[in-house]
Order: C-alpha cells, then structure tokens, then sequence
C-alpha cells in the first residue's frame, strides 16, 4: 500500500512597509528691528564774562577782571624810542569807573623781558594819555609808581601795582598831582617807559628835551623786547590769574 503525503500548503504573509510621516519644520521668521540712533542735541555754551565766584590770593573773592593789554614781542628802536607803545583794549561801557570800578581796584601784571643788551638797572613805569591835538603838545598824562617795576635782565615778572590806577600820578598841562586822571573814557596812547630809577630820565636821545638820557650812549641798551599783560580788577576784589601766570604769588 503506497501513502503518498500532500505537501501542506505554504502561507506566504506579506508585510507591507508602514507609511513614513516625514515632518518639516519651517524656519520660523526673523524679526530684525533696527534702532535709530536718537537725535543728537549740540549745545553750544558761550564763554561768559570775565566775573567769578571762585577765591584767590590777594584779599577777598574774584571779581571782575579786565584785560587791557595783551602783546607780544614788542620792543623799541631808535634814538627816540625809550618807550614800548603797544595796541590796548577798553571796556563796552567806555569807563573804568562804571558800571564796574576798575579805577579804583588793582592792576596786575605780567613781563616777560625776552631781550636786553646790557645789566644796566632799568625802571618800567606804566602810563595813559589823552592827546587833544593828535600830538603831546596839549595833554593830560598818568603813570604807575616808578618804583614798582625795576629789572636788569631777562626774565619773567609779576607785578601788583602799588596804588590804584585813580591814584596814580597824574598830569593835566602844567599841573602835576595824583588822582586827576579821567578813567571815566578811553585815553588815546598807552606806553611802557623804560626810564634810570636814578634821574628818572628816559632810555632815548631824541624827541624826549629835558628827560633823555644823559649818562652815555642810551641806544647801548636798546632794544628790550617784553611780552606783557595788564588786567585791571575790580575795587575790592583779587584777581584770577590767568592760566598762562605760572608761578605768580596770587595763586
């Protein structure tokens, strides 16, 4: 007897790959904020008058201060040149007496004597004029102490001028005396004198009669080259030194 076997069926089981669920993820949206820059404000501060809050050396708060002369390299030549006029300034209101008594306050100065050719003692006296006919024929004068400014060589000096500038000496025609000057307008000349403390005679030999130098050859000593700076202070007041005053005894 012959068994024959059917082969058993085969189950062929398919699995189907699963579905793939791909994501994308946009990039989200840039925000740029751009800032402007803010407004800028200039300021511009003018520079306020010479008046101040501040102390200094010399008796009491800084007031106001006025600058008359500032000059440079000035020097004198000639044989009638025993004199340094330089270029001055004058306060808006026209006097020295008000609305701001400078007259009555102080003048301080500074030399720088750059150039003198000989030690010979020289005495530098400060001096205003008014000029009624364009020359000195009819005039009124006034001059610092001759005793405050005495120098024999180069160098720098500080000056506080021993009386105030109505208190000078002064000149009126034929009339010598003190205090007769009328700061109340402007004078017409401003000279530095370079004078002998010993006769008081001016360092010339011409255009100067009596008061020329009589002791020599006064050209032997000549030119002084000076830089200088006058400030007038106010009554009562002290002065603020300007900045350029290194080591001036004010502070």
């Amino acid at each position: 007897t012959t068994t024959t076997t059917k082969p058993k069926a085969t189950t062929t089981t398919t699995t189907k790959p699963k579905a793939t669920t791909t994501t994308t993820t946009k990039p989200k949206a840039t925000t740029t904020t751009t800032t402007k820059p803010k407004a800028t404000t200039t300021t511009t501060t003018k520079p306020k008058a010479t008046t101040t809050t501040t102390t200094s050396g010399g008796g009491g708060p800084t007031g106001a201060q006025f600058t008359v002369i500032k000059t440079t390299n000035q020097s004198n030549t000639g044989r009638s040149q025993g004199w340094i006029q330089p270029s001055f300034s004058w306060p808006s209101s026209g006097s020295m007496v008000g609305p701001t008594n400078y007259a009555q306050g102080t003048v301080y100065i500074r030399v720088h004597v750059k150039q003198k050719p000989t030690n010979i003692l020289m005495a530098g006296q400060f001096c205003f004029w008014f000029q009624y006919n364009g020359n000195f024929s009819e005039y009124e004068e006034t001059c610092s102490p001759q005793t405050d400014f005495r120098f024999t060589s180069t160098g720098v000096y500080y000056l506080k001028i021993s009386r105030s500038p109505s208190a000078w000496w002064s000149q009126n025609g034929s009339k010598n005396r003190f205090g007769d000057f009328n700061w109340a307008k402007r004078p017409h000349v401003t000279r530095l004198l370079l004078k002998d403390p010993v006769s008081t005679s001016l360092f010339a030999e011409a255009s100067c009669g009596s008061t020329c130098w009589s002791r020599g050859n006064a050209l032997d000593h000549l030119p002084v080259v000076v830089d200088y700076e006058m400030i007038f202070v106010e009554k009562g007041k002290s002065l603020k030194a300007p900045s350029n005053w290194n080591g001036n005894p004010w502070g």
